[in-house]
């Protein structure tokens, strides 16, 4: 899993590979990735997004697992994350939320908010 924090908003990646890299996938099994969108329980959403504060970071991108029984485990922390990658395969827009959330655009904030 890859979780996108910007600010206080989440995108989560589900990452499905039988590769030890999935980025490498093709290479390693024969068969790419697959990458889609997730909607994280609120509690993990809302952990990664207070770790990405307690590290002073505004925008993050975090490795998680999740176990078939639910737990969760934390691989790393990228203060600097790729996205475009991400984005490439899901359509999900980090790149467009990061730009409102640093032009502080009220859409930004709507979304935060659910406004």
């Amino acid at each position: 899993m890859r979780v996108h924090v910007i600010g206080e908003l989440v995108l989560a990646t589900r990452i499905t590979a039988q590769a030890t890299d999935y980025r490498y996938a093709l290479q390693q099994t024969g068969e790419s990735a697959t990458l889609t969108p997730y909607e994280l329980e609120a509690d993990v959403a809302a952990n990664c997004v207070s770790l990405s504060q307690a590290l002073s970071l505004n925008f993050s991108g975090i490795d998680l697992r999740i176990s078939p029984t639910g737990e969760v485990y934390c691989f790393e922390v990228n203060p600097c994350p790729a996205y475009t990658y991400y984005e490439s395969y899901t359509s999900q827009p980090v790149a467009a939320w990061l730009a409102e959330y640093l032009s502080g655009h009220d859409n930004y904030y709507r979304r935060v908010w659910n406004l």
